[in-house]
This record gives C-alpha cells, sequence and structure tokens, in this order.
C-alpha cells in the first residue's frame, strides 16, 4: 500500500519515474519485522552511545535475517569507525 501511495503521489506531482527508480522505491530491505525492529533499536543504541547494546541488536537483526544487507553495511561502518578512533586515540596517547 505504501508503495502505491508513494507512486501515486509522484505521479500526481507530474513526476516521471523511470522503471529503475520504481524499483528502488519498492525494494524492501527486509520481509522481517524482528531485523528492523533489531536495526532500529541497534541506531538508537548508537545515538545514545551505547555501542554494545547497537552491536548486540545488530546481530539480532543479521540473525533474524542474514540477507539484510543494511545490518551488515552498518555493522562494518561501525567497526571500521572504532578502529580508526582507537588508532586516534593510541596516537595522541603516545605524542
Amino acid at each position: 500500500l505504501e508503495d502505491r501511495v508513494t507512486r501515486g503521489i509522484l505521479t500526481q506531482l507530474g513526476y516521471r519515474i523511470a522503471e529503475a527508480e520504481l524499483e528502488a522505491i519498492e525494494k524492501k530491505v527486509t520481509d522481517s519485522e524482528d531485523a528492523f525492529r533489531a536495526y532500529s533499536n541497534a541506531l538508537k543504541h548508537f545515538d545514545a552511545g551505547e555501542f554494545d547494546s547497537g552491536f548486540d541488536e545488530i546481530e539480532r537483526a543479521q540473525m533474524a535475517d542474514p540477507a539484510f544487507d543494511w545490518a551488515g553495511n552498518i555493522r562494518a561502518r561501525a567497526r571500521q569507525m572504532f578502529e580508526e578512533l582507537e588508532k586516534e586515540t593510541d596516537k595522541i596517547k603516545n605524542e
């Protein structure tokens, strides 16, 4: 229903929508409510600085739907960010 409403609004506003754009609009990131809920909770934890809890929620999201790319991507980016932060912290400590 949400996809049809989005398509209808864009069409009524006079936007010409390419087929690839329609596919992107209609593509679901996951069919698992549990995975999406866990992902949303992870973002809240990360925003609050609760990183361990955030990673726990990301793990739950990936367990609920291993193909949920958003969960895997945010986990990889967060890990990379923490590694860079640790390197910078070590540099400061060693100066």
